[in-house]
């Protein structure tokens, strides 16, 4: 649990903007990175989030004349509320400079890693770093590159993912090309694989397998997800002569890999070329989304995807999810995101089908649900609603579907006048339901400031948090700030008249159903009157017990169980002023939520 002292608590309360329907606010912009020191330049970017139970975990990298490019790493225990103070994570001497961090984590593991150069300027390497305590420390650095750690090849394109025991980290790597008789700079696709956690990792294997062998063909746009006990690698190949993209699969924790690996699209067209595939797994159903050249003209692009029920063993007939063709023959489908909950994959993209040949792309949503047949696709919607079609160009868009929402995040350069600049927006939907309008997440950017490389991340709660680098602080010289912004599903609230606090819980679902709760109240007051048992109304029996807090002090709390699909209100009557209350949802196999509220009488209701 998670102990705010009052003012911190009230700040949390804090918030511009309400989503109607939802109950749900935005909490407001924290800054994430450091701020300069005077006469230091930092610039600050490649920001990436992810969310472990209540927790989560951002990354980044921070650069200066005096200090390189260097690995930054926080994290919020309260559901994306706070965050600790920015955390350096490489050990790179000098201006060694590092790259493209990515981070994964589940449980209390939390495993980290990047590119960087310090072992030959300009030719990176893969280095890791665990933490199996929910980030609080982190072991040593782990050099990953293996053999191709020293050599004339050069890493790139970092992957990984994470379903433990099983963690999996992919790079491309030119090595072998650029050991061949005649110098190469074909890049093969590796993976470096624990089965502990990460106390230890194997050596590179290879994963794509062309048939004159290893550095035969070039391997681009590497991508990663486990599930199930299996890892499954996808990737673009140009073996016979344009793109296309093949799939391998490790059933033994990454030790081993198919001896020949899969042609998963079905593409007829041997010189259309494909690019940017994206995967995520599920138990043993797998969604791959990557966008495609077929029938259309140079640089032009539609999106494709395909599914495996089986893990990976055989793919679904592919289908192309955007209707853009029906509009116009030069309409482009830029890169797509996809997200796969419960059979069905959750895709999103943008395109310019409303201004054909121009950079007014719009953001656009479909489902797409696994059978045993195919795929069965589900209408476009568009959801950069707040300018008309065409007007404003949108793009890499993200998407999570999880605890029964749909989440997705986009870039958008409507609040530019000159078209610019991007801002940073966020829509939200019940899986069984409607999306809510666009929330703002970067407020006030409009031209004074270019937000970039957006990511998001959802907690087993439902809170989510947002992360984005943006120049705003630095409009000449263009350096980023990370930023972070969110909301929560459902919201802990205020429902009282004055002079009596209720907080409720609201838009619950049905996966809410017998979850167990705790709602602790922290009286700051002289007077409290103890609510004796009673009932919530939704026929839940309420108990009145007592713990200590950190040793400090007692808060007495009530507890019992959530009824699926309705919400719970919990009476206070008599209280004093002034008092905050801290509810925590509670799951034991997961920990605590976290919520704040506060009595009416000090901030209007709902905030």
């Amino acid at each position: 649990m998670h102990r705010l002292p009052l003012p911190a608590a009230l700040a949390l309360l804090a918030a511009p903007a309400a989503l109607p329907g939802h109950s749900q606010t935005l909490r407001g912009e924290i800054q994430l990175s450091p701020p300069a020191l005077p006469g230091q330049a930092i610039e600050s970017d490649e920001p990436t989030i992810v969310a472990a139970g209540s927790r989560f975990y951002a990354l980044w990298f921070e650069q200066t004349l005096e200090t390189g490019r260097d690995l930054y790493f926080s994290r919020s225990l309260d559901g994306g509320r706070s965050f600790s103070a920015a955390q350096r994570l490489d050990q790179a001497p000098g201006l060694a400079a590092a790259n493209e961090p990515v981070i994964v984590a589940q449980g209390n593991t939390v495993a980290v890693f990047w590119l960087d150069d310090r072992a030959a300027p300009t030719l990176e390497s893969v280095y890791g770093r665990i933490s199996t305590d929910g980030g609080q420390s982190f072991g040593p650095e782990l050099l990953l590159s293996g053999p191709f750690a020293f050599d004339l090849g050069d890493a790139d394109n970092l992957v990984a993912a994470i379903d433990l025991p099983r963690i999996a980290v992919g790079f491309e790597d030119d090595a072998v090309a650029k050991g061949q008789p005649v110098p190469g700079n074909n890049e093969d696709f590796y993976v470096v694989a624990s089965s502990n956690g990460g106390l230890s990792f194997g050596a590179p294997l290879r994963v794509n397998r062309p048939p004159l062998g290893a550095g035969s063909s070039d391997v681009d746009d590497p991508a990663l997800a486990a599930a199930g006990g299996v890892i499954h690698a996808v990737w673009v190949d140009n073996r016979g002569g344009a793109d296309k993209v093949f799939a391998n699969r490790s059933t033994n924790g990454g030790a081993s890999w198919a001896i020949t690996d899969q042609r998963i699209d079905d593409s007829l067209e041997p010189l259309a070329d494909v690019e940017d595939p994206r995967i995520d797994a599920q138990g043993p159903q797998v969604a791959v989304l990557w966008r495609d050249g077929r029938g259309l003209g140079l640089g032009q692009y539609a999106l494709y995807a395909t599914a495996s029920n089986d893990a990976g063993i055989t793919w679904l007939a592919d289908q192309r999810l955007d209707g853009a063709g029906a509009v116009s023959a030069l309409t482009n489908s830029k890169r797509g995101w996809i997200d796969l909950e419960a059979g069905v994959a959750h895709a999103v993209w943008a395109d310019n089908r409303f201004a054909p040949g121009l950079g007014g792309h719009d953001i656009w949503y479909r489902t797409a649900t696994l059978g045993a047949g195919g795929l069965t696709l589900g209408a476009e919607e568009r959801l950069d609603v707040g300018s008309a079609p065409g007007q404003h160009d949108a793009g890499l868009p993200r998407v999570l579907a999880q605890g029964g929402y749909v989440y997705v995040n986009w870039q958008d350069r409507r609040d530019d006048p000159l078209g610019l600049a991007d801002s940073l927006y966020l829509r939200v939907r019940a899986i069984d339901g409607a999306f809510g309008p666009e929330l703002p997440l970067a407020s006030g950017l409009g031209s004074a400031g270019d937000a970039e490389e957006n990511g998001i991340a959802v907690s087993a709660y439902r809170d989510l948090v947002c992360i984005w680098g943006d120049d705003r602080e630095e409009p000449v010289t263009k350096l980023n700030d990370i930023h972070v912004n969110g909301l929560r599903l459902p919201t802990l609230s205020e429902v009282a008249p004055p002079g009596l606090l209720q907080l409720r819980i609201g838009d619950t679902t049905g996966l809410d159903a017998g979850r167990p709760f705790l709602v602790a109240f922290s009286i700051s007051g002289t007077n409290y009157t103890p609510l004796p048992q009673s009932s919530s109304g939704l026929g839940v029996a309420l108990t009145i017990d007592a713990l200590t807090f950190a040793g400090l002090e007692l808060l007495p709390f009530f507890s019992g169980a959530i009824a699926g699909g309705q919400g719970l209100t919990v009476p206070l009557p008599g209280v004093g002023l002034p008092l905050i209350a801290v509810g925590l949802l509670w799951n034991p196999a997961l920990g605590f939520d976290f919520y704040a509220a506060t009595d009416p009488l000090l901030l209007p209701a709902g905030q």
